[in-house]
């Protein structure tokens, strides 16, 4: 109780501690929107005060009802909805819909990487997206037919994140999910960086419009004809990733140093095929040899 009753702590607690009639009613009414938030997800929450904290206007005490597994499926819906519908007109609800985009990657949902495979399978077609990411990631513990219908869900980051996941994706849809919807960046090494990504992908990005797509292939190990392409290509961040291949052209290297574009330069500088006596002559140069 000593956490409880100290304010820095309390709701640290108030998520985890076995509620009283009384206490319970303390936390969801507590003046700290951080404490309700927390008993929010608390499993021994009363029905009638999880029902009052679904009428309150707070981002962290919806994200926190929303993420419950002990919010009521209908409830859950209705709340999302409502957050859907005025997330690009009210901050608190534009917050929501933030960090329920996210919420896959925390703990927040830790319940659900843990609920059986049947559960899992009743969310994969799931009208709230946020909880589709969810199933996503768990991708791998999931049979193959309800992997495949994730890496083709109507929504891209649904895609994305089962690519990540998923045991034995086909390199078609490897492919074609990061070109049409790009790699995910808040993974490393992301959708690229899987052993099973198909090689001869990287020859078409090579062609992509999309610069990011170019520069994925400017890194890989490519034909030289390919490279010398991209290292004069348009796009800084093309050139940049060309610079720093391992596998280019030597000859494609001087421009590159004197590229106009500084992080281009500096990449073509630290660059593994940089012979040691050019590294000398610029060291020189530079007045360090």
């Amino acid at each position: 109780m000593a956490l409880l009753a100290d304010p820095a702590t309390r709701s640290l607690v108030a998520a985890h501690v076995r509620l009283t009639a009384e206490l319970a009613v303390e936390l969801a009414r507590d003046p700290d929107e951080d404490v309700r938030a927390a008993v929010a997800g608390n499993p021994h929450l009363p029905q009638a005060l999880r029902d009052e904290l679904a009428t309150e206007h707070s981002a962290l005490v919806r994200f926190s009802l929303l993420v419950s597994p002990h919010t009521p499926a209908e409830t859950r819906t209705r709340l999302y909805e409502e957050v859907l519908a005025a997330a690009e007109e009210d901050d608190e609800w534009f917050i929501a819909d933030s960090l329920l985009s996210t919420a896959w990657m925390g703990h927040q949902l830790r319940w659900l990487a843990q609920a059986a495979v049947e559960e899992k399978l009743t969310l994969v077609d799931s009208p709230l997206a946020f909880l589709r990411y969810g199933v996503a990631s768990c991708a791998g513990s999931l049979p193959e037919d309800a992997a495949e219908r994730l890496l083709n869900d109507p929504d891209p980051y649904v895609q994305k994140i089962a690519a990540l996941y998923a045991n034995s994706p086909s390199a078609a849809d490897l492919e074609r999910i990061v070109w049409e919807h790009g790699d995910h960046r808040k993974i490393h090494p992301g959708i690229l960086g899987r052993p099973d990504f198909p090689t001869q992908a990287y020859v078409r990005f090579a062609t992509s419009e999309n610069p990011q797509l170019r520069a994925a292939a400017a890194a890989a190990t490519l034909p030289a004809d390919i490279l010398g392409r991209l290292a004069v290509d348009d796009a800084p961040v093309v050139r940049a990733a060309a610079a720093s291949n391992p596998s280019l052209p030597l000859h494609c290297l001087p421009s590159l140093l004197a590229d106009e574009q500084r992080n281009v330069a500096e990449e073509a500088g630290t660059s593994p095929r940089m012979p040691v006596e050019w590294m000398e002559a610029m060291l020189g140069a530079e007045g360090l040899a």
